[in-house]
């Protein structure tokens, strides 16, 4: 098979890209390759996906970090933030993304398997604690009785299978 960039060599490598459920296969030779380097190739995945990140405004691309001045239409432009500030301006959108490219907007990370129990269940009180909080807050006394109780039963877990 012959190289899909430069149609001179032996194409050695298979590239696989999907946009809007439509794959688009490419065959390179090792020489064009590195024209194709990591960061070019997963700027122009970027891209990709940020070509069809959608958001419920109408003008979002109009949208302006109020920190450095870069607006959405440039971020999809070129696949890179201007500042720190870029993550609060552009919060919804990238959510949005995150979503895209990964499974989830959450990091779960991992865990060594000695201590993977205690660690997940010391993850599932804090959130069980941040859910206390906002019951309590709207007065779901229940909920929040429930919710307590729970965090009790894991911390005494938690506490037993310390190794």
């Amino acid at each position: 098979m012959i190289c899909d960039n430069c149609k001179k060599y032996q194409a050695t490598i298979q590239l696989e890209q999907i946009i809007n459920n439509e794959k688009i296969e490419m065959n390179i030779c090792q020489k064009c390759s590195l024209d194709f380097s990591t960061p070019i190739f997963f700027n122009s995945v970027i891209q990709g996906i940020l070509f069809n990140l959608q958001s419920s405004g109408n003008n979002v691309d109009t949208i302006t970090c109020a920190a450095c001045g870069l607006n959405l239409a440039e971020f999809k432009k070129f696949g890179k933030l201007g500042c720190s500030n870029c993550y609060k301006d552009f919060e919804v959108e990238l959510m949005a993304l995150y979503k895209n490219i990964q499974y989830g907007t959450e990091h779960v990370g991992k865990f060594p398997k000695k201590s993977a129990k205690s660690l997940i269940a010391l993850k599932e009180i804090k959130k069980l604690k941040t859910r206390l909080k906002v019951a309590i807050a709207e007065e779901e006394f229940e909920e929040a009785a429930k919710l307590r109780d729970k965090i009790k039963s894991l911390e005494e877990e938690a506490k037993n299978n310390v190794v």
